[in-house]
């Protein structure tokens, strides 16, 4: 699936949309997730349109991770998440679902050795990403 990514706009493609709700469908009607899952919640939230429904997405998705053992899912896995539909939400205009997908994009960090170099860069482009949603300058 990684490789759909690369198609020039295909985020923003109805193909995306029937991928996001096809998967969207699969993962609602698990009981328990495992670790293959969480990798391909992102395309899950794809096709959402409004924050009502991000925010059920999140709901979703912290019940999901109290049932599993949460020493395989760290905040890279749960940015990772949000990552796409944020993209996606910037590439179509929509600003208060940016809004929302940054905010839930906000994870506790409870265990600063969970997160991994990896981690804390990908933190950083979504601090970078609210500095340009919101005008602000940033660091380089």
């Amino acid at each position: 699936m990684d490789g759909l990514f690369v198609h020039q706009n295909w985020l923003q493609s109805p193909a995306a949309t029937e991928l996001s709700k096809t998967i969207s469908d699969e993962l609602m009607a698990m009981e328990t997730w495992m670790y293959a899952e969480f990798r391909v919640a992102r395309y899950a939230m794809l096709h959402i349109e409004n924050p009502a429904g991000i925010q059920m997405w999140a709901q979703l998705l912290n019940r999901a991770m109290r049932k599993f053992d949460q020493r395989y899912i760290n905040q890279n896995t749960v940015l990772d998440i949000f990552e796409w539909p944020l993209l996606r939400a910037i590439l179509l205009g929509k600003r208060e679902l940016e809004e929302t997908l940054l905010q839930v994009a906000q994870v506790p960090d409870t265990d600063p050795a969970d997160v991994m170099v990896f981690g804390r860069g990908q933190q950083r482009f979504f601090d970078i990403y609210a500095a340009i949603l919101h005008d602000q300058p940033h660091e380089r």
